[in-house]
C-alpha cells in the first residue's frame, strides 16, 4: 500500500502528483492549486528509499536510472492508482499527472505504460526514463514541459531527448525554457495554469 493524501473535491479532473526526489505527499499540494484549484488532488509517496530519501524508483547512478525498477514500479503505481478509483469511486473522470524531477520521469513511464488512462501531464524538470522501450502511439495525450536550460542536474539535451520522444509519438506538447536551474518557477506555474486550461 502506498501512502497517499487526497483532496476530494466534485470536479471532473483529478490531478496525481509524484514529489522530487526526498519529498512525500503533500509537496505539490499548493502548486496544484495554483494551476486548477477546482481539481481532485492525490498525492502520492515514492516507495524507494535512497539514502533515507524518498523516491518512485531506483538509480543505479547519478543520472543512471535502474530501467527494470522503473517498470516494476510503474505497474506497482498503476494498479494503486485503480485501487484508489474503485475506493473513491472516482470514475468518469480526467485523470491527469504533475511531476517534479525524479516524480516527472516516472510520469512519463506511467504514460507510456498506460497511454490511455492519462489525458494531461505537467512535467517540470524531466528527463527521458528510457533508453529503450516499446514506446506506444500518444496522440491522446497533452504534455506541458518546464525545464531549466542552465539546470545542474538535467542537462538541456537530456530535456530534449524527452521532448522530442513525445513528439514523434504524436503528442502536442508545450515547452517553457528558464533560467532557473532545478527550480521551479512561478512564471512557469502560470503558463501551466494557462495551459491548462486552455487545452480543456
Amino acid at each position: 500500500m502506498m501512502k497517499y493524501e487526497i483532496r476530494l473535491k466534485k470536479s471532473k479532473n483529478i490531478f496525481i502528483a509524484l514529489h522530487g526526489t526526498g519529498g512525500n505527499e503533500m509537496d505539490l499540494i499548493n502548486l496544484v492549486h495554483e494551476i486548477h484549484n477546482d481539481s481532485i488532488y492525490i498525492g502520492l509517496r515514492g516507495n524507494v528509499i535512497e539514502n533515507g530519501m524518498n523516491r518512485f524508483f531506483k538509480r543505479i547512478s547519478f543520472g543512471v536510472f535502474d530501467e527494470s525498477n522503473i517498470r516494476n514500479e510503474t505497474k506497482k503505481i498503476l494498479k494503486f492508482l485503480e485501487y484508489l478509483k474503485s475506493k473513491y469511486e472516482l470514475y468518469d473522470k480526467n485523470w491527469n499527472l504533475i511531476g517534479y524531477s525524479n516524480g516527472a520521469n516516472m510520469a512519463s513511464s506511467l504514460i507510456f505504460h498506460s497511454p490511455k488512462f492519462f489525458k494531461k501531464a505537467i512535467l517540470f524538470n524531466p528527463m527521458k526514463p528510457f533508453k529503450k522501450f516499446d514506446y506506444p502511439d500518444l496522440s491522446n495525450v497533452k504534455v506541458f514541459i518546464s525545464s531549466g536550460q542552465n539546470d545542474p542536474i538535467v542537462n538541456e539535451n537530456e530535456t530534449m531527448e524527452l521532448i522530442d520522444l513525445y513528439k514523434s509519438l504524436n503528442t502536442r506538447v508545450k515547452i517553457v525554457w528558464t533560467n532557473h536551474g532545478h527550480k521551479i518557477p512561478y512564471n512557469s506555474i502560470l503558463k501551466a495554469k494557462k495551459w491548462f486550461v486552455d487545452e480543456n
